[in-house]
């Protein structure tokens, strides 16, 4: 449904309601007695797809921000009414045993429950790969095989059984690294090629887990386009193609590989029924309907973040690889590594989705500290200027966060935004090309 962006939230608010109680899907005080009627006092409100907070009823779409093909749900909160006293002893009682242990709750105890199996998994990994354990290391396997086996059993069960996603997600999450873990280990007899073998197969463990379990998509397209882009980069350099080299290009290529994300995905959050199933009138799960399409624009959101979040960070071990050569550190490397970190950045500006932004964000961030860091063992003036770019790093997040907060951006700033953005990816090719030592005036070392 189209909604005019020039006319306030308040006023189409009872519009959007009347239409959605004519096609039956919403009913908040039709049915029921009194006593149902006073517990079911709803306040509609508009929500953005990616946040929790309501639109401000007096502002119109235009003021929110809204811009034209952005989803909004329309959703009914309960009303802030006093609720009915039936026995003021029962009720008292009820709320002290409620106040006594108010952060502790079903959430808390998930919560606890994945640190726990995080931490478990944790160890195993440190058990594989520690050199103190590595006389041990085929009976670590073996009980680290049959840990997977009983994490990617239980993460199945809890999905297809019982309906649990999180906890699908969560097990089968824990259960890959340990396999990455496992195979890194034994990756060294395999032979020169063995660590691109052993990703290859690390992104078969991923696709075989997903299919498996049913649930924690984002995870698994993460990890598979980390691994694959890791295998192809252990490939090159195992066929003699310098480290330094091979990082700049796979900091480039991914760079530039988040720009096609939006088109490879575009088909994703279409909002008509789908083309191969017929829609009928007594079907509750025709496509199309709002709770089909909602669900679908999140599977793209997910699909779009775990992109990005692969190929960002991809960008960031490339250039990482050319800040961590053992020689000593050049301006070459620096700006590469910060170019690709305000490609990212600019970039994630550019998305709508705050899922994508932080997949896109995070890395340029680590990434930029990271450079920094690194430049602290440089010549002169290198340290200075790298304390100075994280300072003032830090202080253009604070005012963009603040303004962000306060009004979305202008026209003129997102024109400028645009344009940067085209900028710092256009000047990637240069800055390799600086950093790699095609042009003959320097180099990474």
């Amino acid at each position: 449904m189209a909604l005019p962006l020039d006319i306030p939230i308040a006023s189409l608010t009872p519009l959007l309601v009347e239409l959605m109680q004519s096609d039956g899907t919403a009913r908040s005080d039709e049915a029921g007695d009194g006593s149902a009627k006073e517990g079911t006092r709803d306040l509609w409100v508009l929500r953005r797809s990616d946040a929790d907070e309501s639109l401000v009823p007096d502002a119109t779409l235009r003021d929110a921000g809204v811009i034209d093909g952005e989803l909004l749900s329309f959703r009914a909160m309960s009303a802030l009414t006093v609720p009915t006293l039936f026995d003021d002893v029962v009720d008292a009682a009820a709320q002290l045993n409620k106040a006594a242990h108010v952060g502790w709750g079903a959430e808390a105890a998930r919560a606890m429950t994945f640190a726990a199996v995080t931490m478990a998994s944790a160890a195993w990994i440190y058990f594989l790969l520690s050199p103190v354990f590595a006389p041990n290391l085929k009976a670590i396997t073996g009980v680290s095989i049959a840990w997977i086996l009983a994490l990617v059993g239980a993460g199945a069960l809890a999905n297809r059984t019982y309906g649990q996603r999180s906890i699908g997600a969560a097990l089968g999450w824990a259960a890959l690294p340990i396999a990455a873990a496992m195979i890194a280990a034994w990756a060294p007899e395999w032979g020169v090629y063995g660590l691109a073998a052993g990703c290859l197969v690390v992104l078969v463990l991923a696709a075989a887990f997903f299919r498996i379990i049913g649930s924690g998509r984002w995870g698994y397209l993460t990890a598979g386009g980390v691994v694959g882009l890791t295998g192809v980069a252990s490939a090159a350099s195992a066929a003699g193609i310098d480290a330094a080299t091979v990082g700049v290009v796979v900091a480039v290529a991914s760079t530039l590989a988040c720009r096609a994300v939006p088109h490879l995905t575009s088909g994703l959050d279409g909002m008509g029924p789908r083309p191969t199933e017929v829609a009928r009138p007594d079907d509750d799960s025709v496509p199309g309907t709002p709770l089909d399409v909602w669900e679908r624009v999140r599977e793209a959101v997910v699909t779009r973040s775990a992109l990005y979040t692969a190929l960002s960070s991809s960008a960031g071990l490339g250039a990482a690889a050319v800040l961590l050569e053992p020689v000593p550190l050049q301006w070459p490397a620096v700006a590469f590594a910060l170019g690709v970190a305000t490609a990212l950045a600019l970039y994630a500006h550019a998305v709508a989705a705050a899922a994508e932004r932080m997949g896109l964000g995070i890395p340029a961030v680590a990434l930029v500290v990271l450079a920094c860091w690194r430049a602290q063992g440089g010549d002169e003036p290198m340290p200075v200027a790298a304390f100075a770019l994280l300072l003032v790093t830090a202080v253009a997040f604070v005012i963009i966060g603040a303004r962000a907060e306060s009004a979305p951006a202008s026209r003129r700033m997102v024109t400028v935004l645009a344009y940067l953005n085209y900028l710092s990816a256009a000047a990637l090719i240069p800055l390799a090309a600086w950093a790699i030592g095609c042009d003959g005036s320097a180099g990474a070392s």
